[in-house]
């Protein structure tokens, strides 16, 4: 578990410039010095997928280049309004068998200069994780989540206890034992939980939902709320994250 907060807390801190330096290597953007021809050529490598190959990428290159001049030719083509005649004599022709493509020695040269393999596999673990984080996110959505199941928990023995409180003049004593006993399940229940409550992992999880819904969410009033609260907690000696 202590592990699994570790990665959390990498994957949520800030991206230093060391870092920004190693996702441009990893080909997430264009290398310093890089031609913009084989940077466009290496996108069409590397969006090929984990089956690419050169090969394959150019052959994606020469059939978008042949559609291209296909759609031109088709635009500036007139329609004749007589129509050819048609010949009745038929003559087979034998179809000559496609050749591989050859992969030019250019292409070659320029995969190895800019490290095209290392960065599309980088580029393949960049979308995958991203994938998992969209799972897990998912995953630990409502209930699922530890620390929202114990907030429930508390707020429903809050209000057991209140109706208790409230109620217990003019209850039965079957009603009265039932809502001890249902008190006493759901202090069960938060001890369970707490027992395995991990508050680095949990901590990890909110700052990932807080930092979303701050992105998307914040307003010059929440804002201003939030300043109001950090500075009576700065007057209260109180430590940001409740310490």
């Amino acid at each position: 578990m202590a592990e699994t907060a570790k990665k959390i807390a990498t994957f949520e801190s800030e991206i230093k410039p060391e870092i920004q330096e190693k996702l441009v290597e990893m080909g997430y953007e264009r290398m310093e010095g890089e031609p913009l021809l084989w940077w466009n050529r290496f996108l069409l490598y590397r969006n090929l997928g984990p089956k690419r190959s050169l090969q394959k990428a150019v052959e994606r290159e020469r059939q978008k280049a042949v559609a291209l001049k296909s759609t031109g030719k088709a635009e500036n083509e007139e329609v004749s309004p007589k129509r050819a005649k048609v010949s009745k004599t038929v003559h087979l022709q034998e179809v000559p068998k496609e050749k591989g493509v050859v992969v030019p020695g250019s292409w070659k040269a320029a995969s190895g200069q800019w490290s095209w393999v290392a960065r599309a596999r980088a580029w393949d673990e960049f979308i995958i994780d991203m994938a998992v984080n969209k799972n897990y996110d998912l995953l630990i959505a409502d209930y699922a989540q530890k620390s929202r199941r114990v907030f429930v928990l508390n707020e429903l023995l809050k209000a057991v206890i209140k109706r208790l409180n409230e109620l217990s003049a003019g209850m039965t004593h079957e009603q009265v034992n039932f809502c001890i006993a249902r008190a006493q399940s759901l202090m069960h229940d938060l001890r369970d939980e707490m027992a395995t409550l991990d508050e680095q992992w949990e901590k990890g999880i909110m700052r990932k939902h807080m930092r979303d819904s701050y992105a998307t969410q914040a307003s010059p009033e929440a804002m201003e709320a939030m300043r109001q609260e950090a500075e009576q907690r700065d007057h209260s000696g109180q430590k940001p994250g409740g310490q």
